[in-house]
């Protein structure tokens, strides 16, 4: 929602946000409105399985986005593969300097994220994705690969669907502050 209102300044019809970090996130805004659910959040899109026989996720399921792409199956993935214990940072950071085994972990990232979001664009058919987070910054590692499953899982015209990285400081507390803005607007 705060990206929707504080940083597109087209302010697009649909836009589907997903948050990558330690674990991941999503958010659906439609006409200036956020999807909410009165049970629980809404989007969890960290626990959408996409490899049924796939590790062990927290929330206790196996194959979750989460497991597959999440900040923490990144460090576990890279600890796993070379024996070494480093944080998101540092990952990002070797791969950037040519690690293969980061890079391959990276690319890996992009293919479970490109299912993902091919997945979602399919149901939801946004004008837009907007990916945010602290891993949204490594985009350029795996932006082929993503965009290639997109291209390859998404239906026409959905595959077309533009993906941007947002660049909103405290995207989700200006997100909050727009809730209790439309809240009391209302």
């Amino acid at each position: 929602m705060g990206v929707w209102k504080y940083e597109l300044s087209s302010k697009p019809e649909s836009v589907l946000g997903v948050t990558l970090g330690t674990g991941i996130g999503g958010g659906f805004v439609y006409e200036g409105d956020l999807l909410r659910s009165k049970r629980v959040a809404t989007l969890e899109i960290g626990h959408m399985v996409i490899e049924a026989e796939g590790p062990a996720c927290t929330c206790g399921s196996h194959g979750c986005l989460e497991s597959l792409a999440g900040g923490w199956a990144l460090e576990k993935w890279y600890s796993e593969r070379t024996g070494e214990k480093l944080t998101g940072a540092q990952i990002h950071e070797r791969a950037r300097d040519g690690d293969k085994e980061a890079i391959f972990l990276y690319q890996r990232l992009g293919y479970y994220l490109g299912i993902a979001c091919a997945s979602l664009a399919n149901i939801l058919n946004p004008d837009t994705i907007v990916l945010g987070g602290s891993i949204s910054a490594t985009f350029p590692l795996w932006q082929d690969i993503y965009e290639a499953e997109i291209r390859r899982r998404a239906v026409p015209p959905v595959k077309d669907t533009p993906t941007t990285v947002s660049t909103l400081k405290e995207a989700a507390l200006l997100g909050a502050s727009a809730l209790v803005e439309q809240a009391l607007t209302r």
